[in-house]
């Protein structure tokens, strides 16, 4: 079977980061359910500047719609202290409710941290990222109530915010971020999921019949008066990769695979995104596949 047919060209953008004074511990600010402190590599440190260079692709594998949705943004006009917003989401309710769930929740994301006031601050950059989901969740869910037929349609969500050598993470479901330094892949996030036989789901949508899924257990845009996303900030340096990206990618290739590809392309964000959304998007079972490569490079 030939592998499926892929957008002809990716997103992208450069912009730099300024070195902060402040010490940076990680994480800063765990919240939300299910934090865990983060085994990290030392982190390369410069004197000067951060160039950053990120590029996004999305395909939709062996599915007959692609549900997922993404922000790639770098060097945005404001605020001035976000440097590159980086959001994808899977949607949940088969076809076009997923597709509409996820489009409007990465809308609704984007438009809470790009509106933004103030000076940069960890906490500006924390209070950014939960308004993001605040206001996701508000209008995914306003979105449900219009028509019957949308009803229970949801989203996964993961948003990561760079600004000042710091890298800002929250999520909902079981889109992932990773952070890969040296030789090492460190996942960033944790999945709200859990695995059930296929017999025990309703019948209908557009899956590829699988004897073991992932159920989601917390969304965006499901009315969850506690919602509550896992958030964490890291400190960042040169050379570091930042992958952000739906369960199609991760579930479709080993960790080792997606490490792999990180190192040997690394140093070409667009050739290395492409790679591992094709390696995935290749195989017979593969679900819609999205992510985001961003690089952060010496100025």
């Amino acid at each position: 079977m030939s592998a499926p047919r892929l957008p002809a060209t990716t997103r992208s953008r450069t912009s730099e980061l300024s070195a902060n004074d402040g010490e940076v511990r990680d994480p800063v600010f765990p919240s939300g359910k299910g934090c865990r402190a983060l085994p990290l590599p030392p982190v390369r440190q410069l004197p000067g500047k951060l160039r950053v260079r990120a590029y996004a692709l999305s395909a939709t594998g062996r599915r007959l719609t692609n549900e997922d949705a993404f922000v790639c943004v770098v060097d945005p006009p404001s605020p001035e202290w976000v440097q590159g917003l980086l959001i994808v989401a899977d949607g949940i309710g088969g076809r076009q409710n997923g597709q509409i769930a996820s489009s409007v929740a990465v809308r609704a994301a984007r438009e809470a941290v790009l509106g933004a006031e103030g000076f940069f601050s960890p906490e500006r950059a924390r209070d950014a990222l939960l308004e993001a989901f605040r206001r996701a969740d508000h209008e995914v869910y306003e979105v449900s109530r219009t028509d019957p037929l949308l009803d229970g349609m949801g989203t996964t969500l993961t948003v990561a915010l760079l600004a000042q050598r710091r890298l800002f993470v929250a999520s909902l479901g079981d889109s992932r971020a990773y952070l890969h330094r040296g030789r090492r892949l460190v996942q960033l996030t944790d999945d709200d999921w859990m695995r059930t036989s296929a017999e025990a789901l309703p019948p209908g949508g557009d899956g590829v019949p699988d004897q073991d899924l992932t159920v989601v257990t917390r969304a965006v845009g499901w009315g969850d008066d506690e919602l509550a996303p896992r958030t964490i900030q890291i400190e960042v340096g040169a050379e570091d990769l930042i992958l952000v990206c739906t369960d199609g990618l991760w579930d479709g290739l080993s960790e080792r695979q997606i490490e792999e590809a990180l190192h040997r392309h690394g140093k070409h964000p667009d050739v290395c995104v492409r790679r591992v959304v094709q390696m995935a998007a290749a195989r017979p079972d593969a679900d819609n596949v999205t992510a985001i490569v961003a690089r952060l490079e010496q100025a």
